[in-house]
């Protein structure tokens, strides 16, 4: 409906010869059906003076009460959070025990991750509803975002054991094992899901998620790429992002350029800090530090709060040798955020360079205890140990990472130095050869030659 009508409706009711409850009612439902076929500005402007003269009612009207519950829906349904939570609070404050207003106002506290709130409202829902499942489900989610995984897991269960193909249940019970970094048992849980319905979005995002914790990115690329066939815009984007991520993980920086620009080509995506920080990525592993430099800090200025723009900065520098600068931004990094583990190990190849493999060792074991099975970080230690002295030790660490990366370059230079050093010449020659072969500019494989 027009604004001009919708004006002159309101304005003329006063002087329609009817009472005020029938006109009331009328633009309720007038309301009501504008919000079905998606018209919710116009709804708005209806339920908004319908809401005016509900301000001073107490108690309650039944006709306020319906005002209100279609107003903080309709807000929710848009996801204007916090002016649904009001509404529906006012309801509650008068109606405690309405379900119909108890359910929605518990998913809109969830929303606004207010998750004590939440779990105590669904315990509210839950006396009234004992059988609904969603509930349960719903109230174990919000445990879970509260760390509280003991109960969160009991909710889950019971959902589980009533209905054990329950989507929602067997996807909360990966997210419960993801949160705690049980990630086999996660992963485990999400395929789960993709049995019952093989192409489930969200199951399939977390999933390839999970991989990546495993450092199993080849198998989260394969998982990111079936889903890029479902989604379109900002949501394609997001993925690619993760993509590239996986790609340069396992040293395929043309697939991961390639990931990258397709966001960067878009001119509407709010996902180009992101783009920047992973094409600063692509550059510092083909070596072009300055450019790499020029890209981040130009991400920096946008985004100064990001820990990973701070600890990639720094390992553009240590790849120009400049070890000041790059402690710097790997000491700002982790004082942006002290459980950043690409910012340890960041700090265990500074070390290395610095000639420090007993700290460097110490910065790599952090790592992984943050990370367990993290590629650099498994590398640097061989690395370290390698210095140490220790070259079979090292040599093992150094092949266990190439396993997760086989393209990874450091990982092959000091795999063919720990070679050299243990005498196996044959396959130190042979894997430099290989080296140099694939980038001749390098200098590194000329020096281990």
């Amino acid at each position: 409906m027009p604004r001009i009508l919708l004006f002159l409706w309101t304005a003329l009711f006063p002087i329609i010869e009817l009472s005020a409850q029938p006109r009331d009612e009328a633009l309720l439902q007038n309301a009501l059906e504008l919000s079905k076929v998606g018209q919710a500005d116009s709804a708005l402007l209806l339920l908004n003076h319908l809401a005016r003269a509900c301000a001073n009612t107490d108690p309650i009207t039944e006709h306020c009460t319906r005002v209100l519950r279609a107003r903080a829906l309709l807000h929710f349904d848009y996801g204007n959070y916090r002016k649904a939570r009001h509404d529906l609070m006012r309801l509650l404050a008068t109606t405690p025990d309405d379900i119909d207003i108890l359910e929605p106002a518990a998913l809109t506290h969830y929303e606004l991750e207010e998750y004590e709130v939440a779990a105590t409202l669904y315990t509210r829902a839950i006396d009234m509803r004992p059988d609904e499942l969603t509930l349960y489900a719903m109230r174990g989610e919000s445990y879970l975002r509260l760390r509280d995984f003991e109960a969160a897991e009991a909710d889950l269960k019971k959902v589980l054991i009533f209905d054990p193909g329950d989507v929602l249940g067997l996807q909360a019970m990966g997210d419960l094992y993801y949160h705690q970094r049980l990630y086999n048992d996660a992963a485990g849980w999400y395929r789960q899901v993709l049995e019952i319905e093989a192409q489930h979005p969200t199951a399939l995002l977390k999933l390839a998620h999970t991989l990546r914790q495993q450092n199993s990115h080849k198998e989260a690329i394969a998982v990111y790429s079936g889903l890029l066939q479902q989604l379109e815009n900002e949501e394609r984007h997001e993925v690619e992002c993760y993509q590239a991520a996986c790609y340069l993980a396992v040293g395929d920086t043309t697939a991961a350029l390639r990931a990258v620009e397709q966001v960067l080509a878009d001119p509407d995506s709010d996902l180009h800090d992101r783009a920047y920080l992973l094409q600063g990525q692509h550059l510092i592993a083909t070596r072009r530090y300055d450019a790499a430099i020029a890209t981040l800090t130009a991400a920096e200025l946008r985004r100064p709060d990001l820990a990973d723009i701070q600890t990639y900065i720094g390992i553009a520098y240590i790849g120009k040798h400049d070890y000041r600068r790059a402690r710097a931004h790997l000491d700002l990094a982790l004082a942006l955020d002290d459980q950043y583990a690409e910012a340890y190990a960041t700090l265990a190849l500074w070390h290395l360079r610095n000639g420090e493999p007993l700290q460097a060792n110490r910065m790599a074991l952090r790592t992984l205890q943050l990370s367990p099975g993290h590629q650099n970080a498994r590398a640097r230690s061989g690395m370290a140990a390698i210095e140490l002295g220790s070259l079979q030790a090292g040599r093992e660490l150094l092949i266990d990472a190439l396993a997760l990366a086989p393209l990874h370059r450091e990982t092959r230079l000091y795999l063919a130095r720990a070679n050299m050093l243990l005498h196996d010449y044959d396959t130190a020659i042979k894997q430099v050869n290989q080296l140099r072969d694939e980038d001749p500019s390098d200098p590194a494989a000329y020096l281990l030659r």
